[in-house]
Protein backbone atom coordinates (compact mmCIF):
# COMPACT_ATOMS: atom_id res chain seq x y z
CA UNK A 1 0.00 0.00 0.00
CA UNK A 2 1.59 3.33 -0.97
CA UNK A 3 2.23 5.66 1.93
CA UNK A 4 1.64 9.36 1.45
CA UNK A 5 3.49 11.18 4.22
CA UNK A 6 2.09 14.36 5.70
CA UNK A 7 4.84 16.96 5.45
CA UNK A 8 4.55 20.60 6.29
CA UNK A 9 2.78 22.54 3.60
CA UNK A 10 5.59 25.07 3.54
CA UNK A 11 7.95 22.40 2.18
CA UNK A 12 5.86 21.23 -0.76
CA UNK A 13 7.39 22.13 -4.15
CA UNK A 14 6.79 24.01 -6.28
CA UNK A 15 6.12 26.92 -3.96
CA UNK A 16 4.50 30.19 -4.71
CA UNK A 17 4.85 32.76 -1.93
CA UNK A 18 2.04 35.26 -1.92
CA UNK A 19 1.48 38.21 0.38
CA UNK A 20 -2.26 38.66 0.41
CA UNK A 21 -3.28 42.25 1.11
CA UNK A 22 -6.90 43.05 1.87
CA UNK A 23 -7.75 46.61 2.94
CA UNK A 24 -7.87 46.81 6.73
CA UNK A 25 -6.45 43.28 7.15
CA UNK A 26 -3.27 42.48 9.03
CA UNK A 27 -0.55 40.85 6.94
CA UNK A 28 -0.73 37.04 6.83
CA UNK A 29 1.69 35.39 4.39
CA UNK A 30 0.26 32.61 2.26
CA UNK A 31 2.25 29.62 1.05
CA UNK A 32 0.57 28.05 -1.93
CA UNK A 33 1.24 25.43 -4.58
CA UNK A 34 -1.17 25.18 -7.50
CA UNK A 35 -2.04 22.48 -10.02
CA UNK A 36 -2.68 22.46 -13.74
CA UNK A 37 -6.25 23.01 -14.85
CA UNK A 38 -8.29 20.07 -16.15
CA UNK A 39 -10.93 20.45 -18.83
CA UNK A 40 -14.45 19.56 -17.77
CA UNK A 41 -14.57 16.42 -19.92
CA UNK A 42 -11.32 15.24 -18.30
CA UNK A 43 -12.49 15.52 -14.69
CA UNK A 44 -13.02 12.25 -12.79
CA UNK A 45 -16.50 11.02 -11.90
CA UNK A 46 -17.63 9.31 -8.71
CA UNK A 47 -16.80 5.60 -8.62
CA UNK A 48 -19.63 3.19 -9.37
CA UNK A 49 -17.68 0.21 -8.01
CA UNK A 50 -14.98 -0.43 -5.41
CA UNK A 51 -11.68 -2.28 -5.45
CA UNK A 52 -9.19 -2.88 -2.60
CA UNK A 53 -6.31 -2.59 -5.06
CA UNK A 54 -3.99 0.43 -4.81
CA UNK A 55 -5.46 1.73 -1.55
CA UNK A 56 -3.63 4.82 -0.30
CA UNK A 57 -3.73 6.63 3.01
CA UNK A 58 -3.06 10.01 4.58
CA UNK A 59 -2.72 10.77 8.30
CA UNK A 60 -3.70 14.13 9.81
CA UNK A 61 -3.17 15.37 13.35
CA UNK A 62 -6.24 17.58 13.29
CA UNK A 63 -8.63 17.04 10.42
CA UNK A 64 -11.29 19.75 10.31
CA UNK A 65 -13.27 18.87 7.17
CA UNK A 66 -13.31 16.72 4.05
CA UNK A 67 -15.31 17.51 0.94
CA UNK A 68 -15.52 16.76 -2.77
CA UNK A 69 -13.79 18.95 -5.29
CA UNK A 70 -14.31 18.57 -9.02
CA UNK A 71 -10.90 16.88 -9.38
CA UNK A 72 -10.97 14.78 -6.21
CA UNK A 73 -10.99 15.01 -2.42
CA UNK A 74 -10.25 18.30 -0.66
CA UNK A 75 -9.08 18.25 2.95
CA UNK A 76 -8.89 21.01 5.54
CA UNK A 77 -6.58 20.45 8.50
CA UNK A 78 -5.17 22.97 10.93
CA UNK A 79 -2.14 23.45 8.68
CA UNK A 80 -4.19 24.35 5.60
CA UNK A 81 -6.26 23.18 2.64
CA UNK A 82 -5.05 20.37 0.39
CA UNK A 83 -6.43 19.04 -2.89
CA UNK A 84 -5.59 15.34 -3.22
CA UNK A 85 -5.06 13.26 -6.35
CA UNK A 86 -7.76 10.57 -6.09
CA UNK A 87 -5.53 8.04 -7.86
CA UNK A 88 -2.77 7.91 -5.25
CA UNK A 89 -3.44 10.46 -2.51
CA UNK A 90 -0.58 12.76 -3.43
CA UNK A 91 -1.11 16.50 -3.19
CA UNK A 92 -2.27 18.26 -6.34
CA UNK A 93 -2.33 21.67 -4.66
CA UNK A 94 -2.16 23.26 -1.22
CA UNK A 95 -3.04 26.52 0.50
CA UNK A 96 -1.48 27.48 3.82
CA UNK A 97 -2.13 30.76 5.58
CA UNK A 98 0.36 31.49 8.33
CA UNK A 99 -1.10 31.54 11.86
CA UNK A 100 -4.62 31.19 10.47
CA UNK A 101 -7.53 30.01 12.59
CA UNK A 102 -10.12 28.35 10.37
CA UNK A 103 -13.74 29.01 11.27
CA UNK A 104 -16.77 26.75 10.98
CA UNK A 105 -19.67 28.17 8.99
CA UNK A 106 -22.98 28.85 10.77
CA UNK A 107 -26.14 27.00 9.72
CA UNK A 108 -24.16 24.38 7.78
CA UNK A 109 -23.64 20.63 8.24
CA UNK A 110 -20.69 18.75 6.81
CA UNK A 111 -20.36 16.16 4.10
CA UNK A 112 -18.09 13.49 5.51
CA UNK A 113 -17.33 14.40 9.11
CA UNK A 114 -20.92 15.13 10.08
CA UNK A 115 -21.46 13.65 13.53
CA UNK A 116 -18.16 11.76 13.52
CA UNK A 117 -16.25 13.88 16.02
CA UNK A 118 -18.63 14.28 18.93
CA UNK A 119 -16.40 16.91 20.51
CA UNK A 120 -17.68 19.25 17.81
CA UNK A 121 -21.31 20.12 17.10
CA UNK A 122 -22.83 18.43 14.03
CA UNK A 123 -23.04 21.80 12.25
CA UNK A 124 -19.24 22.07 12.14
CA UNK A 125 -18.72 22.43 8.42
CA UNK A 126 -15.73 24.46 7.32
CA UNK A 127 -15.74 23.96 3.53
CA UNK A 128 -18.66 25.08 1.35
CA UNK A 129 -18.79 23.76 -2.22
CA UNK A 130 -20.45 25.03 -5.37
CA UNK A 131 -23.06 22.75 -7.00
CA UNK A 132 -20.59 21.76 -9.73
CA UNK A 133 -17.85 21.26 -7.08
CA UNK A 134 -15.54 23.59 -8.99
CA UNK A 135 -15.21 26.09 -6.12
CA UNK A 136 -14.73 25.82 -2.37
CA UNK A 137 -15.27 28.61 0.15
CA UNK A 138 -13.83 28.82 3.67
CA UNK A 139 -13.25 31.38 6.39
CA UNK A 140 -10.32 32.37 8.56
CA UNK A 141 -10.22 34.51 11.66
CA UNK A 142 -9.84 38.11 10.56
CA UNK A 143 -8.89 41.52 11.80
CA UNK A 144 -11.85 41.76 14.14
CA UNK A 145 -9.97 39.58 16.59
CA UNK A 146 -7.46 42.37 17.21
CA UNK A 147 -9.37 45.35 15.80
CA UNK A 148 -12.96 45.12 17.13
CA UNK A 149 -14.36 47.79 14.80
CA UNK A 150 -13.48 45.75 11.69
CA UNK A 151 -15.14 42.61 10.25
CA UNK A 152 -14.35 39.48 12.28
CA UNK A 153 -13.22 37.18 9.48
CA UNK A 154 -12.04 36.76 5.90
CA UNK A 155 -13.83 34.63 3.29
CA UNK A 156 -11.67 32.87 0.70
CA UNK A 157 -12.90 31.04 -2.39
CA UNK A 158 -10.53 28.55 -4.02
CA UNK A 159 -10.66 26.84 -7.39
CA UNK A 160 -11.01 23.19 -6.34
CA UNK A 161 -9.18 21.97 -9.46
CA UNK A 162 -6.14 24.27 -9.44
CA UNK A 163 -6.07 25.55 -5.85
CA UNK A 164 -5.92 29.16 -7.03
CA UNK A 165 -7.62 31.91 -5.03
CA UNK A 166 -10.51 33.32 -7.05
CA UNK A 167 -12.04 35.57 -4.38
CA UNK A 168 -11.00 37.00 -1.03
CA UNK A 169 -12.76 39.65 1.02
CA UNK A 170 -13.60 40.76 4.54
CA UNK A 171 -16.72 39.18 6.01
CA UNK A 172 -19.11 39.73 8.90
CA UNK A 173 -19.33 35.96 9.35
CA UNK A 174 -22.97 35.50 8.34
CA UNK A 175 -24.48 32.86 6.01
CA UNK A 176 -22.21 31.58 3.24
CA UNK A 177 -23.46 30.05 -0.04
CA UNK A 178 -21.94 29.19 -3.42
CA UNK A 179 -23.51 28.90 -6.86
CA UNK A 180 -21.43 27.85 -9.87
CA UNK A 181 -20.36 31.44 -10.49
CA UNK A 182 -21.02 33.56 -7.39
CA UNK A 183 -20.66 33.60 -3.61
CA UNK A 184 -23.19 35.00 -1.14
CA UNK A 185 -21.36 36.16 1.98
CA UNK A 186 -23.80 37.46 4.57
CA UNK A 187 -25.97 39.80 2.50
CA UNK A 188 -23.40 40.61 -0.21
CA UNK A 189 -22.96 38.62 -3.43
CA UNK A 190 -19.70 38.61 -5.40
CA UNK A 191 -19.09 37.12 -8.82
CA UNK A 192 -16.24 34.62 -8.88
CA UNK A 193 -14.62 35.27 -12.25
CA UNK A 194 -14.00 38.99 -11.66
CA UNK A 195 -14.47 39.34 -7.91
CA UNK A 196 -16.86 42.25 -8.39
CA UNK A 197 -19.67 42.96 -5.95
CA UNK A 198 -23.02 42.07 -7.51
CA UNK A 199 -25.51 43.35 -4.93
CA UNK A 200 -26.35 43.68 -1.24
CA UNK A 201 -29.59 42.21 0.11
CA UNK A 202 -29.84 45.03 2.62
CA UNK A 203 -30.90 47.25 -0.29
CA UNK A 204 -34.11 45.21 -0.57
CA UNK A 205 -34.68 44.83 3.16
CA UNK A 206 -33.24 41.35 3.78
CA UNK A 207 -31.03 40.84 6.83
CA UNK A 208 -28.39 38.14 7.16
CA UNK A 209 -30.06 36.55 10.19
CA UNK A 210 -33.24 35.81 8.20
CA UNK A 211 -31.40 33.68 5.60
CA UNK A 212 -30.65 30.85 8.05
CA UNK A 213 -28.84 28.62 5.57
CA UNK A 214 -25.23 28.13 4.57
CA UNK A 215 -23.97 25.62 2.05
CA UNK A 216 -24.37 24.65 -1.58
CA UNK A 217 -26.95 26.83 -3.36
CA UNK A 218 -28.51 26.35 -6.79
CA UNK A 219 -26.40 26.44 -9.93
CA UNK A 220 -27.65 30.00 -10.52
CA UNK A 221 -29.84 30.78 -7.50
CA UNK A 222 -29.47 31.61 -3.81
CA UNK A 223 -31.47 30.78 -0.70
CA UNK A 224 -32.60 34.10 0.79
CA UNK A 225 -34.77 32.71 3.58
CA UNK A 226 -35.42 29.44 5.38
CA UNK A 227 -38.25 28.63 7.80
CA UNK A 228 -38.83 25.20 9.28
CA UNK A 229 -40.72 23.27 11.90
CA UNK A 230 -40.59 19.82 13.42
CA UNK A 231 -43.30 17.66 14.98
CA UNK A 232 -42.15 16.86 18.51
CA UNK A 233 -44.17 13.63 18.56
CA UNK A 234 -42.95 12.15 15.28
CA UNK A 235 -39.65 13.91 14.61
CA UNK A 236 -40.85 14.76 11.10
CA UNK A 237 -39.27 18.02 9.90
CA UNK A 238 -40.26 20.17 6.96
CA UNK A 239 -39.39 23.65 5.79
CA UNK A 240 -39.87 26.33 3.16
CA UNK A 241 -37.29 28.35 1.24
CA UNK A 242 -37.30 31.83 -0.20
CA UNK A 243 -35.23 31.65 -3.39
CA UNK A 244 -34.15 34.06 -6.11
CA UNK A 245 -31.99 33.96 -9.25
CA UNK A 246 -28.49 35.21 -8.50
CA UNK A 247 -28.86 37.95 -11.13
CA UNK A 248 -32.26 39.12 -9.81
CA UNK A 249 -32.41 38.93 -5.99
CA UNK A 250 -35.62 40.96 -5.82
CA UNK A 251 -37.52 38.35 -7.89
CA UNK A 252 -38.16 36.00 -4.98
CA UNK A 253 -40.24 32.84 -4.92
CA UNK A 254 -41.37 30.47 -2.19
CA UNK A 255 -40.59 26.78 -2.43
CA UNK A 256 -43.15 24.06 -1.78
CA UNK A 257 -42.78 22.31 1.61
CA UNK A 258 -39.44 20.51 1.71
CA UNK A 259 -38.31 17.42 3.55
CA UNK A 260 -35.45 17.97 5.98
CA UNK A 261 -33.14 15.72 7.92
CA UNK A 262 -34.95 13.32 10.25
CA UNK A 263 -35.08 14.56 13.88
CA UNK A 264 -33.31 17.74 12.79
CA UNK A 265 -34.16 20.87 10.87
CA UNK A 266 -31.25 20.80 8.43
CA UNK A 267 -31.78 21.54 4.76
CA UNK A 268 -29.91 19.05 2.56
CA UNK A 269 -28.84 20.27 -0.89
CA UNK A 270 -26.77 18.07 -3.20
CA UNK A 271 -25.51 19.54 -6.50
CA UNK A 272 -28.27 22.15 -6.47
CA UNK A 273 -31.15 19.71 -5.76
CA UNK A 274 -33.25 18.90 -2.69
CA UNK A 275 -36.40 16.93 -1.79
CA UNK A 276 -39.94 18.35 -1.67
CA UNK A 277 -43.16 16.90 -0.28
CA UNK A 278 -45.39 16.00 -3.19
CA UNK A 279 -48.90 17.40 -3.07
CA UNK A 280 -48.25 20.60 -1.18
CA UNK A 281 -47.72 19.74 2.46
CA UNK A 282 -47.33 17.22 5.27
CA UNK A 283 -51.04 16.88 6.05
CA UNK A 284 -52.69 13.66 7.16
CA UNK A 285 -54.26 13.46 3.69
CA UNK A 286 -50.87 13.20 1.97
CA UNK A 287 -49.09 10.90 4.41
CA UNK A 288 -48.46 9.80 7.97
CA UNK A 289 -45.48 8.93 10.17
CA UNK A 290 -46.04 5.20 9.67
CA UNK A 291 -46.61 5.40 5.90
CA UNK A 292 -44.36 8.32 5.03
CA UNK A 293 -45.05 11.18 2.65
CA UNK A 294 -44.75 11.14 -1.13
CA UNK A 295 -41.55 12.92 -2.10
CA UNK A 296 -39.91 14.27 -5.24
CA UNK A 297 -36.53 15.76 -6.09
CA UNK A 298 -36.57 19.37 -7.32
CA UNK A 299 -33.79 21.73 -8.35
CA UNK A 300 -33.32 24.99 -6.48
CA UNK A 301 -33.00 26.81 -9.81
CA UNK A 302 -36.43 25.56 -10.91
CA UNK A 303 -38.05 26.67 -7.65
CA UNK A 304 -36.31 30.05 -7.97
CA UNK A 305 -37.58 30.58 -11.52
CA UNK A 306 -34.15 30.64 -13.17
CA UNK A 307 -34.52 30.80 -16.95
CA UNK A 308 -33.61 27.50 -18.62
CA UNK A 309 -33.55 25.52 -15.36
CA UNK A 310 -34.43 21.83 -15.31
CA UNK A 311 -38.02 21.94 -14.03
CA UNK A 312 -38.63 18.18 -14.03
CA UNK A 313 -39.79 16.72 -10.69
CA UNK A 314 -38.40 13.24 -10.03
CA UNK A 315 -40.74 11.06 -7.96
CA UNK A 316 -39.02 9.23 -5.10
CA UNK A 317 -41.94 7.38 -3.54
CA UNK A 318 -42.85 7.53 0.15
CA UNK A 319 -40.32 8.67 2.72
CA UNK A 320 -39.95 10.13 6.17
CA UNK A 321 -37.10 12.58 5.62
CA UNK A 322 -33.64 13.00 4.11
CA UNK A 323 -30.62 11.10 5.37
CA UNK A 324 -28.13 13.92 5.84
CA UNK A 325 -25.08 11.73 6.45
CA UNK A 326 -25.99 9.27 3.68
CA UNK A 327 -26.61 12.11 1.22
CA UNK A 328 -23.45 14.06 1.92
CA UNK A 329 -21.27 10.95 2.06
CA UNK A 330 -22.57 9.61 -1.26
CA UNK A 331 -23.08 12.85 -3.18
CA UNK A 332 -26.71 11.83 -3.80
CA UNK A 333 -30.04 12.59 -2.13
CA UNK A 334 -30.98 9.68 0.13
CA UNK A 335 -34.66 9.43 1.10
CA UNK A 336 -35.30 7.60 4.36
CA UNK A 337 -38.06 5.07 4.83
CA UNK A 338 -40.67 5.62 7.51
CA UNK A 339 -39.65 4.02 10.82
CA UNK A 340 -41.21 0.70 11.69
CA UNK A 341 -43.51 1.22 14.71
CA UNK A 342 -42.20 -0.10 18.00
CA UNK A 343 -44.22 -2.91 19.66
CA UNK A 344 -46.67 -2.96 16.77
CA UNK A 345 -48.13 0.48 17.32
CA UNK A 346 -47.21 4.08 16.75
CA UNK A 347 -48.00 5.08 20.32
CA UNK A 348 -44.86 5.58 22.35
CA UNK A 349 -42.53 5.78 19.36
CA UNK A 350 -39.57 8.01 20.05
CA UNK A 351 -37.81 9.49 17.01
CA UNK A 352 -34.51 9.24 18.87
CA UNK A 353 -34.69 5.43 18.86
CA UNK A 354 -33.07 3.47 16.04
CA UNK A 355 -35.32 2.34 13.22
CA UNK A 356 -36.39 -1.29 13.22
CA UNK A 357 -36.27 -1.54 9.44
CA UNK A 358 -33.38 -3.50 7.92
CA UNK A 359 -32.50 -0.52 5.77
CA UNK A 360 -33.08 3.15 6.46
CA UNK A 361 -32.77 4.33 2.85
CA UNK A 362 -35.76 3.78 0.57
CA UNK A 363 -34.78 5.69 -2.59
CA UNK A 364 -31.76 7.57 -3.93
CA UNK A 365 -31.65 10.42 -6.44
CA UNK A 366 -28.46 11.14 -8.38
CA UNK A 367 -28.64 14.84 -9.37
CA UNK A 368 -25.88 14.45 -11.95
CA UNK A 369 -27.47 11.64 -13.97
CA UNK A 370 -31.06 12.61 -12.93
CA UNK A 371 -31.82 8.98 -12.04
CA UNK A 372 -33.82 7.47 -9.17
CA UNK A 373 -32.92 4.05 -7.77
CA UNK A 374 -34.07 1.92 -4.87
CA UNK A 375 -31.71 1.29 -1.97
CA UNK A 376 -31.01 -2.28 -3.10
CA UNK A 377 -30.07 -1.06 -6.59
CA UNK A 378 -27.85 1.88 -5.61
CA UNK A 379 -24.08 1.30 -5.71
CA UNK A 380 -21.71 3.06 -3.36
CA UNK A 381 -22.30 4.55 0.07
CA UNK A 382 -25.85 5.94 0.06
CA UNK A 383 -27.21 2.67 1.46
CA UNK A 384 -23.81 1.23 2.30
CA UNK A 385 -21.76 0.83 5.46
CA UNK A 386 -18.16 1.21 6.62
CA UNK A 387 -16.62 -0.18 9.80
CA UNK A 388 -13.65 -1.87 11.43
CA UNK A 389 -13.45 -5.60 12.07
CA UNK A 390 -11.74 -7.16 15.08
CA UNK A 391 -8.41 -8.87 14.64
CA UNK A 392 -6.98 -11.39 17.06
CA UNK A 393 -6.82 -10.28 20.73
CA UNK A 394 -3.88 -7.94 21.37
CA UNK A 395 -2.96 -8.10 17.68
CA UNK A 396 -3.19 -4.64 16.09
CA UNK A 397 -2.08 -6.04 12.73
CA UNK A 398 -5.24 -8.11 12.49
CA UNK A 399 -7.66 -5.19 12.31
CA UNK A 400 -9.34 -4.52 8.97
CA UNK A 401 -11.42 -1.85 7.29
CA UNK A 402 -14.68 -3.21 5.91
CA UNK A 403 -16.88 -1.55 3.29
CA UNK A 404 -20.27 -2.98 2.46
CA UNK A 405 -21.42 -1.07 -0.63
CA UNK A 406 -25.00 -0.86 -1.74
CA UNK A 407 -26.42 -2.26 -4.94
CA UNK A 408 -25.60 -5.87 -4.11
CA UNK A 409 -21.86 -5.39 -4.67
CA UNK A 410 -19.39 -7.60 -2.83
CA UNK A 411 -18.02 -6.52 0.52
CA UNK A 412 -14.54 -4.96 0.44
CA UNK A 413 -11.95 -5.66 3.15
CA UNK A 414 -8.38 -4.40 3.52
CA UNK A 415 -5.95 -4.26 6.46
CA UNK A 416 -5.58 -1.26 8.74
CA UNK A 417 -2.17 -0.53 7.26
CA UNK A 418 0.15 0.77 8.57
CA UNK A 419 -1.09 -1.00 11.71
CA UNK A 420 -1.81 1.05 14.84
CA UNK A 421 1.04 1.40 17.32
CA UNK A 422 -1.27 -0.10 19.93
CA UNK A 423 -4.29 -2.40 19.61
CA UNK A 424 -7.47 -0.41 19.07
CA UNK A 425 -10.62 -0.97 21.07
CA UNK A 426 -13.10 -1.52 18.28
CA UNK A 427 -16.30 -0.55 20.04
CA UNK A 428 -19.64 0.49 18.57
CA UNK A 429 -18.11 3.82 17.49
CA UNK A 430 -16.15 1.98 14.79
CA UNK A 431 -19.33 0.30 13.53
CA UNK A 432 -18.22 -3.36 13.64
CA UNK A 433 -21.84 -4.40 13.02
CA UNK A 434 -21.83 -2.49 9.72
CA UNK A 435 -24.88 -0.36 10.26
CA UNK A 436 -25.75 1.89 7.34
CA UNK A 437 -23.80 5.13 7.28
CA UNK A 438 -26.86 7.17 8.15
CA UNK A 439 -27.69 5.02 11.19
CA UNK A 440 -24.06 4.76 12.32
CA UNK A 441 -23.37 8.48 12.14
CA UNK A 442 -26.56 9.22 14.08
CA UNK A 443 -24.97 7.07 16.80
CA UNK A 444 -21.79 9.20 16.92
CA UNK A 445 -19.51 6.98 14.84
CA UNK A 446 -15.72 7.30 14.73
CA UNK A 447 -15.63 6.06 11.15
CA UNK A 448 -17.45 7.15 8.01
CA UNK A 449 -17.05 7.24 4.25
CA UNK A 450 -17.28 9.70 1.40
CA UNK A 451 -17.68 9.24 -2.34
CA UNK A 452 -15.66 11.86 -4.19
CA UNK A 453 -14.73 12.25 -7.86
CA UNK A 454 -12.12 9.60 -8.59
CA UNK A 455 -12.05 7.85 -5.20
CA UNK A 456 -14.09 6.47 -2.33
CA UNK A 457 -12.79 7.56 1.07
CA UNK A 458 -12.89 5.99 4.52
CA UNK A 459 -12.24 8.42 7.39
CA UNK A 460 -11.21 7.02 10.78
CA UNK A 461 -10.75 8.96 14.00
CA UNK A 462 -8.38 7.88 16.77
CA UNK A 463 -5.76 5.62 15.12
CA UNK A 464 -2.78 5.30 17.55
CA UNK A 465 0.50 6.09 15.79
CA UNK A 466 2.90 5.90 18.77
CA UNK A 467 3.03 4.60 22.33
CA UNK A 468 2.50 8.03 23.90
CA UNK A 469 -1.26 8.02 23.26
CA UNK A 470 -0.81 10.12 20.12
CA UNK A 471 -3.72 9.32 17.82
CA UNK A 472 -4.33 10.49 14.28
CA UNK A 473 -7.22 10.95 11.90
CA UNK A 474 -6.64 8.69 8.92
CA UNK A 475 -8.09 8.83 5.42
CA UNK A 476 -7.98 5.75 3.19
CA UNK A 477 -8.63 6.25 -0.51
CA UNK A 478 -9.88 3.57 -2.90
CA UNK A 479 -9.27 4.84 -6.45
CA UNK A 480 -11.99 4.27 -9.00
CA UNK A 481 -11.30 1.00 -10.83
CA UNK A 482 -10.10 1.50 -14.43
Amino acid sequence: MPVVGLTALVLIPPLVLIAVIVPGLRYEPVTQSTAADIKTNGLPSRPTSLSPDDVWHQDFDNLLDVTSGAAGPVVLAEEGVVGLDPADGTRRWSYHRQDATYLSVPEASGIALYGVDYFRPPQSQYLITSPDERYIALRVDGPGRVMPQTPPCVTIVLDAVTGEVVSEHLSDGGPLQLTDSAVLDGTIAYELDKGAKLWDLKAIGIKAESIRYSGTAGHSSFVLGFTHESDSDTGFSHGTLTLAPQDAPSQQRQSPPLMLEVDQEHLVVIAGWTVAIKGGGPSDLSGSPTEGWQAQALSLDAMAGVAGADTHAHDLGAGYGIGDAASRSSGRLALLSSPTPWQGSYAGYSPSQEWCAATTVSAVFDPRSRTVTGASDTPGLAAGAVGLSHGQPDDAEGDHVVIRPGGGASQITFPLDPPPAEPMTIDDGYNPDLKEINTAVRGQADITGASTPGATLVIIIGVPIDHQSHATMRIYGLPAPP
